[in-house]
């Protein structure tokens, strides 16, 4: 009897590992992965596999921008500001979080949005960030202050 019950322990402890060891990846692999779909076209099954990631890794901000960059691509920016509104959330010192929400605020032409975006960045990052710089000078542009965007470009 006590042979049966160590036997049948040790079965399931097996099968727990197993089961946890199917579970268990590498979040960056996948990250290559999921984008490698994403670039190759195959947005909605990338998506997917990005979102299976972050159910078990919430706070993983390149995730957030990676989806929030391929919903922007596919002109579902509300989609897209979602994400990127998270990223920056989760991740406030991080640039490129801010850059992926700018160009989507561009593409969706929200201007306004963009600029509290950009100054969001510039206050977090620092005015020496050259990207969101670049993007203030593109707002201005796009807002017709010419001028204002030159003096920021030179």
């Amino acid at each position: 009897m006590k042979i049966r019950t160590i036997t049948f322990l040790f079965l399931m402890l097996c099968m727990t590992l197993a089961v946890q060891a199917q579970e268990s990846y590498d979040p960056d692999a996948k990250f290559l992965e999921a984008r490698k779909l994403i670039l190759d076209g195959k947005r909605d099954e990338g998506r997917k596999m990005a979102k299976m990631v972050l159910e078990k890794y919430p706070n993983y901000s390149d995730y957030h921008i990676l989806i929030g960059r391929s919903y922007s691509w596919d002109g579902k920016y509300d989609s897209a500001s979602y994400y990127l509104d998270k990223a920056i959330n989760i991740s406030p010192q991080y640039e490129d979080a801010y850059l992926a929400y700018v160009d989507n605020l561009f593409y969706a032409e929200d201007y306004e949005k963009a600029k509290e975006i950009i100054d969001l960045g510039l206050e977090k990052i620092g005015p020496s960030s050259f990207n969101l710089k670049y993007r203030q000078s593109r707002y201005l542009y796009n807002t017709e202050e010419y001028k204002e965007a030159l003096a920021i470009a030179n």
